[in-house]
């Protein structure tokens, strides 16, 4: 149930099979439909569901090489981020000289 309406079915008996809750069962439909996902993509994004041979989901290789990365570049973040005393501000001066133009 990637849309999250059952048409045919509900929890509030009124609705089940209403004419409201089918069309708005279509303009989602449509929306599916529209996007640039297949059907095997929105299975595995949503459910997790893939067949293996079809390479729908990433290689575990590459998952690993992502998390690797993103956690040197979050190691790298906090280490350019340590709270180091500053009592004349050079530090700071420093810094905002990367950022800033230099005003004469």
């Amino acid at each position: 149930m990637l849309t999250g309406i059952t048409p045919f079915k509900d929890s509030n008996s009124t609705l089940a099979g209403s004419p409201a809750t089918t069309i708005q069962y279509l303009e989602k439909a449509r929306k599916v439909q529209n996007s640039s996902f297949s059907v095997a993509q929105l299975n595995y994004l949503y459910q997790h569901l893939y067949d293996p041979k079809r390479g729908i989901a990433p290689l575990q290789g590459n998952v690993d090489l992502l998390m690797k990365s993103l956690q040197a570049g979050l190691k790298k973040i906090a280490d350019d981020t340590v709270v180091m005393p500053d009592p004349f501000g050079d530090i700071l001066r420093q810094k905002l000289a990367t950022v800033l133009p230099v005003v004469c």
